[in-house]
């Protein structure tokens, strides 16, 4: 599996450059936690082979040697098939030359497969605990819905020109041609993840890369694969491809982790966050006043309610990764008027801490999940069955983690700075 992304529209091909769902299950084009197309496939009336696959964080580029006619004795055409994002568009350009001798017509075909399926259906999670039949599962997953689809949470949109047709090149000939499809998600209900992505590539640059080797800017180039851009700057998501949308903690584990080089990422961290803080009891997404993010979504059985992951606050420690970063933000940057903007969310966390963060009253932040839907572990090992004492036996909540003891110290020395 291969990824390429330069905003917030997501292309997953195989190792070698094709976008096909039939040759890897989770290839595709994917915008807003939706698989929009589960196929892009260049068909080619020649003879070809495959020369070469390159990847960069933000383009794929597929290069082809093709027979002029079926009585070449060698391949004497050249194809160069660039694929790159920018924003929520994909862009094509195509390079022909012809060395052969001769003139050559080159009959080029795009054939694109659109599906309209929730992120959640394609990670094959267990569509029973969803409330998805496998009749409905498996009809999302085969059929091709054309260029405009809608559903009960959106209407969905690709705007499509492609050079795809005839083309005649002369001995010694090139040509350039290129293309687009532009993908758009409008919601029939208002969201607070929606109103806040943009439609742009990502800004952020960081330092100077002009001199620095090869395997750090590519390292700064995954970096930038996981940016989603938001009205507030680029926001880290927490991984790809399953996780490229608005985490808590992930998101605020790499902004402390970047802040002495990238200071504007964990600037936009904290403003995003901030927007996400929960003001409200909500027992189906374990929401709790004060309570920083874990997760949002704009997934079909998110936005229909089937699961809480549109908005959800299952998380013992970003609340308190918050006011860690909030304070190693201040100490690295001395933005004290950003600070000060974000006050009321940090003296908001910190009443999350005394009035929710002990469930039982021993002494110590823990979990005790109340949704039915949403996640039964809430720390940084979140699957079902990842706490367990040496005989096996799960943990039953409420669960206090040795870890989050040491978040809550050090939010309370970054209170008192």
């Amino acid at each position: 599996m291969k990824i390429v992304k330069n905003g917030n529209l997501m292309l997953i091909c195989s190792n070698e450059g094709i976008i096909d769902s039939g040759k890897d299950p989770a290839a595709g084009l994917y915008l807003e936690d939706t698989r929009f197309c589960s196929a892009l496939l260049l068909e080619i009336d020649k003879r070809s082979r495959k020369l070469q696959t390159k990847f960069k964080y933000d383009r794929l580029i597929n290069r082809y040697l093709l027979r002029s006619s079926p009585l070449s004795s060698h391949f004497d055409v050249f194809l160069e098939e660039t694929i790159s994002l920018s924003g929520n568009r994909l862009l094509i350009k195509l390079r022909l030359n012809n060395y052969s001798g001769g003139s050559v017509d080159i009959n080029l075909n795009y054939v694109l497969k659109c599906s309209y399926e929730d992120i959640f259906v394609v990670r094959e999670q267990n569509d029973s605990y969803f409330g998805l039949s496998e009749e409905k599962a498996d009809s999302e997953m085969h059929s091709d819905k054309g260029l405009e689809h809608e559903d009960a949470t959106a209407f969905y949109n690709i705007e499509k020109v492609l050079p795809s047709g005839y083309y005649a090149l002369g001995p010694g000939e090139s040509i350039e041609l290129s293309g687009y499809l532009h993908f758009h998600k409008v919601l029939k209900s208002e969201s607070l993840l929606k109103k806040m992505l943009e439609d742009r590539p990502v800004k952020f640059s960081g330092k100077s890369i002009d001199n620095l080797p090869t395997t750090i800017k590519e390292s700064i180039g995954d970096l930038k694969m996981l940016m989603i851009p938001t009205r507030y700057g680029d926001f880290p998501a927490a991984g790809l491809p399953w996780y490229a949308t608005i985490f808590g903690r992930d998101s605020l584990i790499f902004a402390l982790q970047t802040l002495n080089d990238l200071p504007e990422i964990a600037k936009t961290v904290l403003k995003v966050l901030g927007v996400f803080q929960a003001n409200e009891v909500d027992d189906f997404r374990d929401s709790t006043p004060g309570k920083i993010i874990h997760e949002a979504r704009l997934n079909y059985l998110s936005l229909n309610n089937q699961i809480p992951f549109g908005s959800y606050y299952g998380t013992i420690d970003a609340t308190l990764l918050y006011i860690i970063l909030a304070g190693e933000y201040l100490k690295s940057t001395d933005d004290f008027e950003t600070v000060k903007k974000l006050l009321s969310n940090i003296e908001a966390a910190e009443r999350w801490i005394y009035e929710y963060g002990d469930a039982d009253g021993d002494g110590y932040v823990e979990y005790l999940p109340v949704s039915e839907r949403g996640l039964q572990t809430q720390g940084w090992k979140d699957s079902g069955d990842s706490v367990s004492f040496k005989n096996g036996e799960f943990a039953r909540p409420p669960v206090a983690f040795v870890e989050v003891q040491g978040y809550l110290y050090q939010a309370y020395h970054s209170l008192v700075y």
